[in-house]
Order: structure tokens, then C-alpha cells, then sequence
């Protein structure tokens, strides 16, 4: 009896062994790099390069990789919640404005332009007649010299500026990716990396081809694995 089963056992082990490999891609969990240092946006000019719907990915300073196509700059949905927990952890009380805020701006040429506080782009500011008004204007650093909104503490746009080159501000601007489930917006702020990405593509009517190569290499070892067992 004990004979028999020392010849069986080893017909048992291909059966473990993508159970083993299946454990540890589950292990693995999403697709992530190291956190990166502050200090490595990415350059505004490297996504107003990419072609619209292009397959690409996007490295966070988190680690995160965000994969889709893209879909052009637009703003973040969430900047608000993310803006005033900047306020509060960063510079609460220092006379900045929030989303919304009617500000004046005082433009080198000596002009005033008074709009709504949409919120920073890299290299300056973006006012609108509204914070939802689509038709907003970006007003760069060199462009003008002060902001004051309600608080009346006038900020100078060459301190906002050194601010922004250490990348201390956060972005209204995001990058739009199309995934098979949303538009997600990206805040640029928050992106240090871009790269291609080839998009699976799944063909209809394809029957089992569609089936993902992983789970037929798996069905096939357990079938000769059970096979063995069972001659």
C-alpha cells in the first residue's frame, strides 16, 4: 500500500503547481512602482503632445499606473475636496483662495481682471466667469503681478510662482483617459511619467480565443494532471 502511493504522489504535484502560480499573481495585486520624490511633474508640453485617443499610461507620484486612451486635458472633478486639504495641511490662513472665490488679478500692464478662482495650472492661474464656465483663461505668472481674493491678503505672483517650480501647488488641469469603464481624470500634478501602452483588443465572435491565454494554460495542466491520476 505504502508503495503505491510513493508512485502516485509525484502525479499529484503538476495539479499544484498552477495553483502556486494563480496564489501568487493574486499576491501581486494592481500594477504599481515605487513612489517618486516631489520635484518630477511631468512637463505640460509632453501631454499636449499626445494624440487624441492614443493607448498610454501614466506613472503617479504614488506608484499607481493609470492605463487608457487619451482624451485631451480637461479638469479635475475632484480639485475642491483636494484643494482645501492642501489649505489646511499646507498653507491654511495665508489669504488663498478657494474654488469659486471672485478674484482680482493686477496685471503688469496695469489693468484688472476680476473673475472666479478656478483654481492653479501649471505656470499660473485660471479664471472664469464661473467656476463651471467652460470658457476659462489661463493667465500666466509673468503676466501679471498680484491676486487678491476675500480674505484681501494680496499674493504675489512671483511667490506663487516659486511655489509652483517646486511643484507645491496643486493642478485644476487633468489628463482624460478613456477606460472600459469611465473618462477618468488624471490631475497632472500628480503625473512624473508617460509611456505607450498596447491596449488588449478583444474581437467579437471570437468564442474561446477571447478566453484569457492564462486560464486555458491552467485548464489544460489540470486536465493532464488529472489524467495521470486517474490512468
Amino acid at each position: 500500500m505504502y508503495g503505491r502511493c510513493r508512485t502516485r504522489l509525484p502525479r499529484i504535484a503538476p495539479l499544484l503547481l498552477p495553483l502556486v502560480v494563480c496564489a501568487g499573481i493574486a499576491a501581486a495585486g494592481p500594477e504599481t512602482v515605487p513612489p517618486s520624490p516631489l520635484g518630477q511633474r511631468v512637463d505640460l508640453s509632453v501631454l499636449l503632445a499626445i494624440s487624441r485617443d492614443e493607448p498610454v499610461q501614466f506613472t503617479l507620484r504614488s506608484g499607481v499606473i493609470s492605463k487608457g486612451q487619451f482624451q485631451g486635458l480637461g479638469r479635475d472633478p475632484d480639485y475642491a475636496s483636494r484643494y482645501r486639504t492642501w489649505l489646511a495641511t499646507s498653507v491654511g490662513g495665508r489669504g488663498f483662495p478657494v474654488p469659486g472665490d471672485t478674484v482680482t488679478l493686477e496685471m503688469k500692464d496695469g489693468r484688472l481682471v476680476t473673475g472666479a478662482f478656478a483654481g492653479f495650472v501649471p505656470g499660473g492661474v485660471e479664471l472664469g466667469m464661473a467656476v463651471e464656465d467652460p470658457a476659462h483663461a489661463m493667465y500666466f505668472w509673468n503676466a501679471w503681478s498680484g491676486l487678491t481674493g476675500p480674505a484681501r491678503v494680496p499674493l504675489a505672483s512671483d511667490s506663487l510662482a516659486a511655489l509652483d517650480r517646486e511643484e507645491a501647488l496643486p493642478c485644476v488641469t487633468a489628463a482624460l483617459l478613456r477606460t472600459k469603464e469611465e473618462i477618468r481624470a488624471v490631475p497632472v500634478d500628480q503625473i512624473v511619467s508617460t509611456g505607450p501602452w498596447n491596449a488588449p483588443t478583444v474581437k467579437r465572435g471570437a468564442g474561446v480565443a477571447a478566453v484569457p491565454l492564462g486560464i486555458l494554460a491552467f485548464l489544460a495542466m489540470v486536465g493532464v494532471a488529472m489524467a495521470s491520476i486517474f490512468e
